[in-house]
């Protein structure tokens, strides 16, 4: 719920949130599985401390993007596939960047004798690859099928809309 409000508050957009936040959750589910079922990993300490670290990498890619949409409607590409062009061409390139140099430095860790730091690796580099793919592969491609456009979904739209115009009612005085 925490994620919901935090995506909603970034993009001011209740729609965009929504789908940010199911490919977030996406992630860590995907993650978690992956530490579960693969690596055989019970939930402990020093997985719980990495994951809580590595939390944040699963939002990042994806609320870059959810911006950068959001931004396209200010740009006047009010149309799903004009603003999920602008949003993987003006990101894309710099989310790649991001993602090879992120598990460039996860690898290194791979090598490490420390378990902790060996899972760190592991967690790290799980991790920017689910969110890369949960990014381009889920996200905007949700956001091409069914995101907003116009104002569809915008906060700022829906708290600047007058209210409907009350008409007063008068009493007529009883008669006796």
């Amino acid at each position: 719920a925490v994620a919901l409000l935090v995506l909603m508050a970034a993009t001011l957009n209740w729609i965009v949130g929504l789908l940010a936040t199911a490919a977030v959750a996406s992630v860590v589910v995907n993650v978690l599985g992956f530490c579960r079922s693969v690596m055989d990993w019970d939930l402990g300490i020093s997985e719980a401390v990495a994951g809580m670290i590595v939390l944040g990498y699963s939002v990042d890619y994806v609320v870059h993007l959810a911006h950068m949409y959001c931004e396209g409607g200010k740009q006047s590409y009010h149309t799903r596939d004009r603003r999920v062009q602008f949003a993987i061409r003006n990101m894309g390139t710099i989310i790649f960047a991001g993602a090879v140099t992120t598990m460039g430095a996860s690898s290194v860790l791979f090598f490490c004798f420390m378990v902790f730091f060996f899972k760190m690796g592991v967690l790290m580099a799980t991790t920017i690859g689910f969110s890369f793919l949960f990014s381009f592969g889920f996200f905007m491609a949700a956001l091409a099928v069914v995101g907003p456009e116009g104002d569809q979904g915008s906060l700022l739209a829906f708290f600047r809309r007058p209210a409907t115009e009350v008409v007063p009612v008068t009493e007529e005085p009883v008669k006796a």
